[in-house]
């Protein structure tokens, strides 16, 4: 059968990967991974033995130059990416760097995103040597290193990790397939990215909640606690997490007239004990786990997911202001009530997020689903309790179910293992011809 190399760069992304790898030796190849040094340890027991692991470091020595233009070229096509959200992780150029980061941006004036990886490959491509010594390699979005995907005699196969990846920046190089979550994801990536081979897979990072969805929204209880989970953190910076600190001071003070509780989730990556004004300051809040040890990243351990999980057991509905995490209220079976910002003078930071490309076209789609919070008197709807039971029972209720089924629109949960690894050899069969 045929070699395959995965290049993996973070813990989680080995997540979303793993059954993939384990389906695909099952299946006769040879498959090696690419991983740094320092998760070699944490993650050898989602691989099967058969499975080679080797340092990452070996593949992204040299090349020098080819990084650095790539680095420019790609900062020059994000400044330039319709994408408000990517724009703003750009940030504004230096003085120095400003004249030539214009005459670059000038190379994808009038280029439409789809178009943008096809153009930073070619102006790149040729200054890079391949890499991969196998037939094909599989790169589990958004790595670190882009710069060794480029080579034209590279059989690239991507597998998105996140649902929000499409439309973030621009990768900086063009896949032979592309393996996505859902329908409205390969729909995305196509219109963003521009690859053309799309295959459907699995939301593998929220199979935790899916597998254990408690039961049918219909069967919800009465509202008694809610959760609200953090969009920001202490280390986020430009004032958005002390501006939401204050925000759920005051959402919690109106559940609190409404003899409610709010249960505060910790971004992972939060500093433990961050949160604990929140309890001072308001009685009805308790705070969730966070993430031990406290990191920049995540790992989607058991012990992780079963955390989550236990969060979501305890809670009668979820509020979300801008995290993912109502992805996996709703795929649990939870109601989720998605708040609108548009609260300008008071949280001016933290009113940004609503202009996010993808929470714009998945999470503020449909406005009659959400609450929009524009002044102090949005919160006297939250105030009572037949009022918030009411938001539950008819906004949030909806808001979830719409949730769900986007998140397992075209998914065939049985087979799509199979159907990837096809889908995979026949891109690797192609090469070969």
């Amino acid at each position: 059968m045929s070699s395959i190399a995965c290049y993996v760069d973070t813990n989680v992304k080995l997540h979303a990967v793993s059954d993939l790898i384990r389906r695909l030796v099952a299946r006769g190849h040879d498959v090696t991974c690419y991983l740094p040094l320092e998760i070699h340890d944490s993650v050898a027991a989602l691989l099967p033995s058969e499975v080679a692991i080797r340092d990452s470091a070996v593949v992204l020595q040299g090349q020098r130059f080819a990084r650095a233009l790539q680095r420019r070229l790609r900062s020059a096509a994000t400044a330039s990416w319709i994408s408000e959200t990517a724009v703003s992780r750009a940030g504004k150029p230096s003085a120095i760097k400003w004249m030539s980061n214009r005459f670059l941006r000038l190379l994808f004036a009038g280029c439409e995103p789809r178009f943008y990886n096809r153009r930073l490959e070619r102006l790149v491509s040729c200054f890079v040597s391949k890499r991969f010594a196998e037939d094909a390699v599989i790169v589990v979005t958004r790595p670190t290193e882009r710069l060794i995907f480029t080579n034209r005699r590279t059989k690239v196969i991507s597998v998105m990790e996140s649902w929000d990846h499409p439309s973030k920046d621009p990768l900086g190089f063009t896949s032979d397939l592309v393996i996505t979550w859902n329908s409205e994801t390969a729909n995305a990536w196509q219109e963003y990215q521009g690859d053309q081979n799309v295959q459907i897979g699995y939301p593998t990072k929220l199979a935790y909640a899916l597998e254990a969805c408690r039961n049918s929204l219909s069967d919800r209880p009465g509202i008694k606690q809610l959760l609200y989970p953090m969009t920001f953190c202490s280390t986020s910076g430009r004032g958005q997490f002390e501006e939401e600190i204050r925000f759920v001071e005051m959402l919690a003070r109106s559940l609190q007239q409404a003899g409610l509780k709010l249960n505060v989730k910790p971004k992972p990556n939060s500093v433990e004990g961050e949160l604990s004004r929140l309890k001072m300051h308001c009685s009805n809040v308790s705070i969730g786990a966070y993430n031990r040890p406290c990191s920049n990243t995540y790992q989607l351990t058991e012990l992780y997911n079963e955390v989550r999980l236990q969060e979501l057991r305890q809670a009668d509905g979820v509020i979300n202001l801008g995290t993912t995490f109502a992805l996996d209220s709703a795929a649990y079976g939870l109601p989720v009530l998605q708040l609108e910002l548009q609260y300008r003078d008071e949280f001016p930071a933290l009113t940004k997020i609503s202009s996010y490309d993808h929470l714009k076209s998945t999470f503020l789609a449909r406005p009659e689903l959400t609450l929009k919070v524009t002044n102090v008197d949005s919160f006297k709807s939250l105030a009572t309790k037949a009022s918030v039971q009411n938001l539950f029972d008819e906004r949030a209720f909806d808001f979830s179910s719409m949730l769900y089924h986007w998140i397992i629109s075209g998914v065939d949960h049985e087979n799509w293992e199979e159907q990837c690894c096809c889908e995979i050899e026949e891109v690797i069969v192609g090469a070969q011809r």
